[in-house]
């Protein structure tokens, strides 16, 4: 039992010792080095923006795929009464697909 509590306090002393030779020497480096924490803090504050603002636009493209494909599904060929299927004139009235029933809605 007084084994236990030796190797206890002695990882223990190892732990704070290593942990105060890393403080003091991180806490030297920037210090000579002129390194600030508010530096440090608005860097990763903008890696997190970007990464945010990379997922936004992912997940628009996202959407707007499925929109694209929801679009495509509703699309209709367009059958012209002389001709059938295929539209030969050029009249502009003449439309090889019906898009009735697409809907527009706003992105945020």
């Amino acid at each position: 039992m007084v084994l236990g509590i030796l190797l206890y306090e002695a990882v223990d002393l190892a732990y704070n010792t290593v942990k105060l030779t890393y403080n003091s020497v991180s806490g030297i480096y920037n210090w000579y080095y002129k390194v600030d924490e508010k530096e440090k803090a608005l860097r990763h504050m903008e890696t997190n923006t970007e990464h945010y603002d990379r997922l936004k636009l992912i997940n628009s493209i996202n959407i707007l795929s499925e929109r694209l494909k929801h679009i495509e599904e509703n699309m209709t060929p367009h059958i012209h009464p002389n001709v059938g299927l295929e539209i030969k004139d050029k009249d502009t009235n003449s439309y090889p697909y019906i898009t009735d029933k697409i809907e527009i809605q706003e992105i945020e």
